[in-house]
């Protein structure tokens, strides 16, 4: 069987590709001109002249060969080739992938009033997330059905807007944050080895194939989160903890009311409702109207720190703080 060449025309450069036969495939063909170009066979577009009486190359198995579609019985055919280049698509994916990791960041931050000054409210040099590590427990292989459900459980605290708000207010880091199994330390909802280096939770329930409600593990976390700055519980450390949950408490009521911006200075906040008719706000009393926005705002929030602290005296119970500093069960 007599073999001929083809001429093939990329950007006005041609090529040709020799060895060919009556019973060469197109996906052959293809094959032969990446090897000229550069242009993945899966990403070319190969033409011929109209009048060449040969058929549509790009339509079709490309399991035909070249006697099938015309070409072998027409050698003087000239065939152009369209794609990009391997390392044109290397550059295109790599510039898409910087892209997305600068644009990442945004989805944390909500939309600022028209002209206000943006705050800083992470720390120079850092990620935005102040988790660096996120795993499963060591004995939960990647194949167990609980493994997905573990890490997003992490990852879903981890990202928590009022979690990312009291680190970021409060220069919070940690290195890991992992799962701390019902049977390891029986009676303790989590432990913080040294500082922040590392934060076990306890996120199951007692046989280990649920989880535990997701509002108290976050106090737990909140909790741990207090150890990087003070070892065991001290009355100091009672007084951080109830600042850091009323921080969370003032943030997402805030977010509730449309008052949240991270900027400088005051915000627009809307008044409560008024009863019409000349009656009094709902919850008021003598002078309620009177009262200003920051005057509601601390009378809130010292509500919000009694409550906090009652609720923390019941986590306290099932807290078994280590002897030394560096380690910080709870």
């Amino acid at each position: 069987m007599n073999s001929f060449s083809l001429e093939v025309v990329y950007r006005k450069q041609s090529y040709t590709v020799q060895g060919l036969r009556s019973d060469t495939t197109v996906a052959q063909l293809r094959q032969a001109i990446e090897e000229l170009t550069y242009v993945a066979a899966d990403k070319q577009k190969l033409l011929v002249p109209r009048t060449a009486g040969v058929a549509d190359l790009n339509h079709g198995a490309d399991e035909r060969t070249l006697g099938d579609v015309g070409l072998a019985s027409r050698p003087e055919t000239k065939v152009t080739v369209l794609g990009p280049s391997s390392s044109e698509l290397e550059a295109l994916y790599s510039a898409e992938a910087e892209m997305q990791k600068r644009n990442a960041p945004r989805k944390y931050h909500p939309s600022v009033l028209r002209g206000a000054k943006l705050r800083n409210t992470t720390q120079a040099g850092s990620s935005h997330s102040p988790f660096d590590k996120i795993y499963a427990h060591a004995t939960t292989p990647e194949s167990s059905p609980l493994h997905s459900k573990v890490v997003d459980y992490l990852t879903r605290l981890s990202r928590d807007p009022g979690i990312l708000h009291i680190c970021a207010l409060n220069h919070f880091r940690v290195g890991a944050l992992t799962e701390l199994l019902p049977w390891e330390h029986p009676g303790l909802l989590g432990l913080n080895e040294n500082a922040g280096q590392r934060i076990l939770l306890r996120i199951r329930t007692d046989d280990a194939e649920g989880f535990r409600d997701y509002k108290t593990t976050r106090r737990v976390l909140v909790h741990e989160l207090a150890h990087n700055k003070v070892a065991d519980h001290p009355p100091e450390f009672k007084i951080l903890n109830s600042k850091l949950n009323a921080q969370i408490d003032e943030f997402e009521r805030a977010q509730r009311d449309g008052t949240h911006r991270l900027v400088e200075g005051d915000v627009y906040e809307p008044l409560p409702p008024t009863i019409s008719g000349g009656g009094q706000r709902l919850g008021g009393g003598p002078g309620a109207e009177s009262e200003s926005a920051e005057e509601r705002r601390q009378r809130v929030l010292m509500a919000t720190m009694r409550r906090l602290e009652r609720e923390e005296h019941e986590i306290e119970q099932s807290c078994g703080s280590a002897t030394t500093k560096p380690s910080h069960p709870s």
